[in-house]
């Protein structure tokens, strides 16, 4: 009885506290504290991953002193003698891309879209063999024979890379590996948008030597859509090896390719591989209208949503919650899709299957990333956005709660409806 009635007060103040702190840090350790407080499976996670954290920081020998930034100039420069051998293939040239402007009720244009809507230049995707390398963790970082990380791997830029945990983790006494391996591990493969832009694509770059391949290097902890999606590209979990924190392997023959993603833009051609390789052949031509709901999410929801489902229910939309579908149930619901209308964040990663569709993002105005957008030009979406208005507190910007200008939004679903 006394924790019924004292349970709740202790949450509120923690919320509070929450909300008043600015260091994103701290705003994490309240959050891992509230979920321990709340129970359920948030808490059994928490502790978790507070038991690795105590465990992840022992001192190590074996971590790297330092960056590669270029494999190319690494070749030409500055090769080990352990690692002669070593070799990279261009897979996809260099290639531009331009990006429409994005659609606004007020034919606003919001400064992330403006830097990123001038053509650009994007680099080249290539294949790397590499001989003795090292590969650690179940990032899967890759480390040279003379104890330095190719950021090329694993990493958008090299202020990521230096950030790295695996300079201050701990990683075992090496282990070695004779079979010809290749690795997909990435740094942030555990969300949904990363595990489909920064992992998938890069068997596109392998599809040449899966046939040489003896294993394909993954992180340990892979959930039932990774597997999913690995099982429907003919990767079974007899053809994995799965690296857990601490592993160090020592490789004679590992393979790697390089990030998919460069400065952020995701390229077409991952697009396209997505696509070729997901979309169902019996799909229906697109008639659905669907709201992607963040409402069992922890941070980032809209505040008023029933009022933004009710509305779009009078207008037939379905209301989905994404998870609670599995990995091909995903892909064939956007696949038919004709309007998806959705707050930012990983449930609209599945908009690269949509085939022509209206899309509309929603977002805080303390954090407006443009990939979806960048996803809507690289497929043919016709893509629209809004800005709501923050939630009041000190909440790091990413995780802010928002409402939504009712008036102005079905505004802007007039305007995108017009024409259906």
């Amino acid at each position: 009885m006394i924790q019924k009635y004292v349970k709740p007060h202790i949450l509120q103040y923690i919320k509070i506290i929450r909300h008043r702190i600015k260091n994103p840090l701290v705003w994490k350790m309240l959050s891992g504290l509230e979920q321990i407080v709340m129970g359920g499976r948030y808490r059994i996670i928490v502790i978790k991953r507070i038991t690795q954290i105590i465990g992840f920081y022992r001192l190590s020998p074996y971590r790297p002193k330092g960056i590669i930034s270029s494999f190319e100039s690494w070749l030409e420069d500055s090769i080990p003698p352990q690692m002669e051998g070593s070799c990279i293939k261009k897979i996809i040239p260099e290639h531009s891309s331009y990006l429409k402007k994005p659609n606004h009720i007020n034919n606003e244009v919001h400064p992330n879209f403006i830097d990123c809507m001038k053509s650009s230049l994007l680099t080249k995707s290539y294949l790397c063999l590499l001989k003795n390398a090292s590969i650690v963790d179940e990032k899967g970082i890759i480390i040279s024979y003379d104890e330095k990380v190719y950021t090329e791997f694993n990493f958008e830029n090299d202020d990521f890379a230096k950030k790295s945990d695996v300079f201050k983790s701990y990683i075992n006494k090496p282990e070695f590996k004779k079979e010809c391996l290749a690795s997909i591990a990435s740094n942030a493969y555990s969300n949904t948008f990363h595990w489909t832009f920064d992992v998938l694509p890069r068997l596109k770059l392998f599809e040449n030597i899966l046939d040489d391949i003896d294993y394909l290097i993954v992180p340990d902890k892979l959930s039932k859509f990774q597997l999913d999606s690995l099982t429907h590209l003919g990767l079974s979990e007899s053809n994995l090896l799965k690296l857990k924190n601490g592993t160090h392997l020592q490789c004679e023959k590992l393979f790697a390719a390089s990030f998919p993603r460069k400065k952020g833009h995701v390229s077409k051609w991952a697009c396209e591989f997505l696509r070729e390789s997901f979309i169902p052949k019996n799909t229906e031509k697109p008639y659905r209208f669907i709201y992607i709901s963040r409402k069992d999410a922890f941070f980032r929801r809209i505040t008023n949503e029933e009022k933004v489902e009710n509305y779009l229910i009078s207008l037939g939309f379905e209301i989905i919650q994404m998870s609670k579908l599995s990995f091909m149930e995903q892909i064939r619901i956007f696949a038919e899709a004709r309007v998806v209308v959705g707050p930012h964040g990983a449930g609209l990663t599945n908009i690269v299957f949509c085939q022509n569709a209206k899309i509309l993002e929603i977002f805080s105005p303390s954090y407006v990333p443009t990939m979806y957008w960048m996803i809507s030009n690289n497929v043919g979406n016709e893509y629209y956005y809004l800005l709501g208005e923050d939630e009041p507190g000190n909440t790091h910007p990413e995780w802010k709660n928002f409402t939504i200008d009712m008036s102005m939004f079905k505004q802007t679903m007039k305007m995108m409806l017009e024409d259906i």
